[in-house]
């Protein structure tokens, strides 16, 4: 059986971090976040350069 991962895109990361995520999107989040997520080089690059 082959395991499922999820992609973090930069925006719901960065939705995440400015606190506008509702409660349903944040739990969800942090279960992907558990989960070992992929995390593209370019998503690295935009979160690192923003702000």
């Amino acid at each position: 059986m082959i395991a499922r991962r999820c992609v973090l895109d930069s925006n719901v990361l960065m939705y995440h971090l400015n606190g506008v995520l509702n409660d349903k999107l944040e739990k969800l989040l942090a279960d992907v976040l558990l989960s070992d997520p992929c995390v593209s080089v370019i998503t690295r690059i935009e979160i690192l350069g923003w702000r």
